[in-house]
């Protein structure tokens, strides 16, 4: 194994090591016509699970409630958070078991006992995309 691969494995295990546990969700949604709290774990045998309880904060929805969830798979890797998510759940449609996984790939900007920072490329459909930073806390 060559010394730039060694220290990438390293870098990625400490990396892991770091993002496992439970951290606390709290923003505003894309497009900013809601906000979600709960959590985000990340297990140590890979396991992901995401539950969020979100309310409408604009338009003619505004104060509406709803849950939202998502469980599947985690890993680091070259530096980057990966998620395989292959369950959802809302209260509009139930619990959905995807034919074909939903990875997103998000680049590790930095994370201590305190906070989970990363940064993930979103695709808009003909309209090419945009970088959204998110901010985890650690739950206590």
């Amino acid at each position: 194994m060559k010394a730039q691969e060694t220290r990438t494995l390293s870098n990625d295990a400490v990396l892991t090591q770091k993002v496992t546990g439970i951290w606390l969700v709290d923003e505003d949604s894309p497009g900013g016509m809601g906000h979600g709290t709960g959590t985000a774990t990340f297990a140590t045998n890979g396991d992901y699970f995401l539950e969020l309880k979100m309310v409408v904060t604009k338009g003619s929805a505004t104060g509406e409630k709803s849950t939202f969830g998502k469980s599947g798979k985690w890993l680091v890797k070259d530096g980057s958070l990966w998620v395989s998510v292959m369950k959802t759940h809302s209260t509009y449609s139930g619990d959905k078991q995807l034919t074909k996984p939903e990875v997103s790939t998000s680049k590790i900007v930095r994370v201590n006992d305190q906070e989970l920072v990363y940064t993930t490329r979103v695709t808009v459909r003909n309209a090419g995309g945009f970088d959204t930073t998110t901010t985890l806390k650690r739950s206590k």
